[in-house]
């Protein structure tokens, strides 16, 4: 007769209970839970210390206003200018240019930064209608005017002044510019039998292919003054031909 037993087949005095077994893929199913929870509590026990101090991360982005790398958006407007011949005379009233682009500025120092410009450029000429007028034709119409269409790509050096944390700030800026011309329209208006006629006509052979420009800046933030002056001729000097006025003042606003 055992310990624990009255008797050869009779029930055991203390009660039995058999210890699990438990097959090996939920042992392996146990483990892998037990240890996501441990990587669960490390991280979130480190991400609440770097948000406690937030001091412990010292990496600065290279990407802004005054790093080392920032591009935006500018479009501007501004009034066409100068001398002209009298067979072309100019009506100021109604020569403008105005400008879209995409800026891409790099900041070597706090001091000094260069970058570049591409965008579309667009510009009007309206002709006054004047016994004097000869190009390009003496015929007097009701309303004459060019009118050009370009890609401007503008290479610029820009300098700083004052402390301005990661703003813009103030500076001078000075470059030189390409326009290439995608289209230039000559286009007169007139009545003919109590009706209005609007003629245009692409005279890009009349035109040189492009145009060069140097341009200088003075900016805060997003608001800039600008004055640019055409170094190359805009038509063709062919047959005694006048050119178109050079210069242009106006304003610049960024979109940042």
């Amino acid at each position: 007769m055992g310990i624990g037993y009255k008797g050869i087949g009779a029930k055991p005095l203390y009660p039995y209970t058999p210890i699990p077994q438990y097959p090996n893929n939920m042992k392996k199913k146990l483990f892998f839970m037990v240890f996501m929870m441990s990587l669960t509590l490390a991280s979130y026990s480190q991400t609440v210390v770097l948000e406690m101090d937030p001091r412990v991360d010292s990496i600065k982005s290279k990407f802004g206003k005054n790093r080392k790398h920032y591009t935006h958006i500018i479009f501007g407007f501004g009034s066409i200018f100068g001398a002209t011949e009298k067979i072309i005379p100019i009506d100021y009233w109604g020569a403008w240019n105005h400008n879209f682009s995409i800026l891409y500025k790099r900041r070597f120092n706090n001091t000094y930064s260069t970058g570049f410009t591409f965008g579309y450029v667009n510009n009007r000429y309206t002709l006054k209608q004047t016994a004097e007028k000869k190009f390009p034709s003496n015929f007097i119409n009701k309303h004459e005017r060019f009118v050009t269409h370009g890609l401007l790509t503008h290479w610029f050096h820009r300098i700083n002044f004052g402390k301005r944390g990661n703003q813009i700030g103030t500076y001078l800026e000075a470059g030189l510019g390409y326009n290439y011309y995608m289209k230039v329209t000559h286009i007169t208006e007139n009545t003919v039998n109590d009706y209005p006629v609007e003629v245009n006509t692409t005279v890009n052979k009349m035109f040189n292919q492009g145009e060069y420009s140097w341009t200088i800046k003075f900016g805060r933030n997003a608001y800039v003054f600008y004055f640019s002056q055409r170094i190359s001729p805009s038509i063709k000097d062919e047959n005694g031909n006048p050119d178109l006025p050079v210069y242009t003042a106006g304003m610049e606003f960024g979109l940042f």
